[in-house]
């Protein structure tokens, strides 16, 4: 392992992720995670092609 850690997260469309973010259970749960960051996380979004 290299020491960092990746989580992923998969929404069915992109407005259910801004949903999420929007959310007060993210607020609480981003406010504790970013203090074990060295910066913040960076978001990628990608189009699954085939199912």
């Amino acid at each position: 392992m290299d020491g960092h850690h990746r989580i992923i997260v998969e929404f069915e469309n992109q407005a259910d992720f801004v949903k999420c973010h929007d959310s007060e259970e993210h607020a609480k749960l981003h406010g504790t995670a970013v203090t074990y960051m060295e910066s913040p996380p960076s978001p990628n979004m990608y189009n699954v092609l085939a199912g």
